[in-house]
């Protein structure tokens, strides 16, 4: 009986995805939970620099402690275009390069600041990365720079600033939203979710792709500037409420129930997995 063509062929397509890979050997990965204890105070700020890796930030007052898990994934050596190492590691070396710290300080003000830092001395840090899970009963004021990695923030509240080099990054909250916001996805898509008490004058743009509006009400003064910018008001707020994405899109949506996305919208299911 002769093979078919694509039983002959799977195999070394197989064999080509993985030199492909160039730098993917094995993986190993690493769990660390940070338990801060109780909040102090009515709320928290939260700090987050991350070189690379996803970061979802909830706020839930049913969880009295502040809690940071991390998730911790690296390749064990570092192959080139052929598939030979270059550089072997052990199960555990390269997982060792990785450094995450996570402190409440007080900032100028005197206010509480959750400070969340990953970084790497690992020369390919493409093949690590950080997912960062933070639960805090109730946060006032959000910033996040991540240079790879999405952004999920729920039920903030407070000023929210965010870079996303290469990620997308979604806003879904129930808390009225009356101070500035400033998301910037460089390479990545925006979507921003809240409900009509929320405030703002809006600047939408979409560098290279779409800007859209989901849910009119309690918005006026909406001025479309094109497929990719728009220029609206909610509510009486002063606040602005900046939305840039340069290579991706942008949406907001203004509803009574912000919080519920798609599964795959969110990240919270990466720590589910053992």
């Amino acid at each position: 009986m002769r093979r078919s063509t694509l039983n002959l062929a799977l195999p070394i397509l197989l064999a080509l995805a993985m030199l492909a890979l160039g730098g993917c050997g094995s993986r190993a990965k690493r769990w660390l939970v940070f338990d801060k204890g109780p909040l102090e105070g009515d709320a928290i700020a939260v700090d987050v620099e991350s070189f690379r890796g996803p970061v979802t930030v909830i706020a839930d007052p049913d969880i009295p402690n502040v809690v940071v898990r991390c998730k911790l994934r690296a390749f064990n050596d570092v192959r080139d275009e052929r598939g030979n190492v270059v550089y072997p590691y052990g199960d555990n070396q390269t997982l060792d390069l990785i450094d995450v710290t996570a402190e409440i300080e007080q900032d100028d003000a005197g206010h509480s600041v959750l400070r969340v830092t990953t970084s790497t001395r690992f020369a390919y840090e493409y093949d690590q990365w950080v997912g960062l899970l933070i639960n805090v009963p109730r946060v006032d004021g959000v910033r996040i720079h991540t240079t790879d990695g999405n952004v999920d923030l729920v039920n903030v509240r407070g000023a929210v600033t965010v870079v996303a080099d290469n990620g997308n990054v979604i806003v879904r909250t129930e808390k009225p939203v009356v101070q500035p916001v400033d998301i910037n996805a460089v390479n990545g898509s925006i979507e921003y979710r809240v409900k009509e008490d929320s405030h703002g004058v809006y600047d939408v743009e979409a560098v290279n792709g779409r800007a859209d509006f989901r849910g009119y009400k309690g918005m006026a003064n909406i001025e479309q500037r094109g497929p990719s910018q728009y220029i609206a008001t909610l509510g009486d707020g002063v606040n602005p409420v900046s939305l840039r994405a340069t290579n991706g899109n942008v949406k907001v949506v203004v509803t009574e129930d912000p919080v519920p996305v798609g599964y795959l919208q969110t990240h919270t299911w990466m720590f589910l997995k053992k």
